[in-house]
């Protein structure tokens, strides 16, 4: 009796440290650092990161049923992609949850002051007393029924004003506010549409908080959008209307202002910067994606390159993201530098088919033509992991350190891999080097965390996970692998409040797998639920 305890026992703590592997994840190379260049070469807008927030609103429950705009907003989130943005997708929110994603948005992502947002909304709008403007959630009564409803309606709604209040509250350089909805403006300074289109220059990298919307007071949103589909042509390049490589905010407006009646007359977009004199004088800037430029690296426009950005919460290595995007358009000389990017978008595709071995090949090619290329040793190096083989992927981490000593993703990456060979030592050190790189990359406490725990220093582990979870309290990760931290130190108690509150983060971000495993572990601790 006494041995099948003791093996119950050894099973419960081995299934701990095994599963703690979930927050050690590898560094996404989705996210990519933006220079913007003039006419004459000179930087004048630089974006650390890009993020976006796409939420749909189309089953409501006292509506009209929005039943395309799942497809739409799917297609928004591909083509922000395109443009270098890591985006998470929202689907149906209720009030409560609409106002939570927000926020939590801002938490993670507002207060970089050099980061790049946007927030795209796709759903019905109201307009109260002529003026008053609100996002509609799934569960919002239609105030126009009777006077109950109202007042449940303005439980619900999101009030424009609170948008305002974020816009206001957010620290980075430029935010875009996107809403495929119909309801009064007052909240931002309306565009004529009439203005003249500029260049880059540099007064737009000034603050600045941009709103666009699908129509104006007492008009609906159709069942199928047309509003969509064009701003998604105006992001891809449509709206450069100065052909200088970029669509700017206010190229977005104008083109909307100007084209959507050609489609609808029953929807007028709106578009125009926010009321205050500290925020409305720059203006967001995206790449012309269908720019013959753009397709090479050396292109004196436009540069981008990996910057850190939190890790999966699986084990799997994240897609890398093309450095450019290339255009189907014949080149009848390329040069050297555009071959190795066109070798290394190709070994991109392959990646995020699957296909490692083929994705290996062409970043060889890429490096052979082009010696330094940092982010073709990383995503080589990737796909070795992707492999097993994580020698190989320490050694191209390791050459992508040397060519770009600041690169905290390839640390992480490295430091992965290193746990892999059980060298917890060597990878604490390497996520040490992420963290002085960037100390509010909560991802890299994690990761620390989790080696620390495996190496047996459960408070250390613990002191790393309490740091992630205070940059993003919303870090279901953290609280699992804390929880698993606090069990081997006996602390029941404090195990079963982390399972629970990973749990719950688990459910709210859809993460199925996750939530299961955190309901396991409540279970192995005598907890139903």
């Amino acid at each position: 009796m006494k041995n099948s305890i003791f093996k119950g026992l050894n099973l419960l703590v081995l299934m701990g440290v095994a599963l703690s592997l979930i927050g050690l994840g590898v560094a996404k190379a989705q996210v990519s650092s933006l220079k913007i260049t003039d006419a004459n070469g000179k930087e004048v807008i630089f974006y650390q990161e890009s993020h976006a927030l796409v939420i749909w609103a189309g089953d409501y429950q006292y509506w009209d049923k929005l039943n395309n705009i799942e497809n739409e907003a799917n297609d928004v989130v591909d083509a922000l992609k395109r443009q270098g943005f890591q985006v998470k997708l929202v689907s149906n929110p209720k009030g409560q949850k609409l106002r939570d994603e927000i926020q939590g948005f801002i938490n993670n992502h507002g207060y970089d002051q050099n980061n790049r947002l946007v927030i795209f909304f796709a759903g019905h709008g109201h307009t109260r007393k002529k003026t008053k403007g609100y996002l509609v959630p799934i569960d919002a009564p239609d105030p126009a029924t009777n006077r109950q409803n109202e007042q449940d309606f303005l439980k619900v709604a999101l009030d424009m004003d609170q948008v305002e209040s974020w816009a206001k509250q957010v620290d980075a350089k430029h935010v875009l506010f996107v809403f495929d909805s119909c309801f009064s403006g007052t909240i931002f300074k309306q565009r004529s549409g009439k203005e003249k289109p500029l260049y880059v220059q540099s007064v737009m990298n000034k603050p600045v908080r941009q709103f666009l919307t699908a129509g104006d007071a007492d008009q609906r949103v159709p069942a199928k959008s047309v509003f969509t589909p064009l701003f998604i042509r105006a992001l891809e390049g449509e709206a450069d209307y100065t052909r200088d490589g970029y669509v700017t905010g206010n190229e977005l407006g104008l083109y909307l202002k100007q084209n959507l009646s050609d489609y609808t007359k029953t929807q007028t977009p709106q578009f125009g910067t926010i009321r205050d004199p500290d925020l409305d004088q720059g203006d967001i800037v995206f790449r012309d994606l269908n720019d013959p430029a753009l397709v090479a690296t050396n292109s004196s426009r436009l540069t981008v390159n990996p910057s850190p950005v939190e890790t999966n919460s699986n084990r799997s290595q994240p897609s890398p993201t093309p450095v450019t995007t290339p255009q189907p358009q014949p080149q009848p000389s390329p040069s050297p530098q555009l071959t190795a990017t066109a070798f290394y978008n190709s070994g991109v595709d392959k990646y995020n088919a699957g296909d490692y071995q083929g994705a290996i090949a062409d970043y060889n090619q890429a490096i052979k033509l082009k010696p330094d290329y940092a982010t073709a040793y990383f995503n080589r190096g990737s796909s070795k992991y992707n492999l097993g083989d994580y020698q190989g992927a320490i050694a191209d981490y390791s050459q992508a350190i040397k060519l770009n000593p600041d690169y905290a993703e390839a640390y992480i990456n490295r430091g992965v891999s290193k746990d892999d060979l059980k060298d917890y030592q060597a990878a604490i050190a390497d996520f040490n080097q992420a963290i002085k790189l960037k100390p509010d990359y909560a991802a890299a406490y994690t990761n620390r965390g989790v080696s620390k725990g495996k190496s047996g220093d459960y408070q250390g582990a613990i002191a790393d996970f309490n740091q992630a979870i205070k940059l993003n309290p919303d870090y279901a990760d953290a609280y699992y692998n804390r929880g698993n931290s606090k069990y081997n130190l006996k602390d029941n108690k404090g195990a079963i409040n982390d399972f629970r509150q990973a749990a719950k983060l688990y459910q709210q971000q859809n993460n199925q797998e996750r939530y299961q495993n955190s309901l396991d572990r409540l279970k192995e601790l005598g907890v139903s639920n």
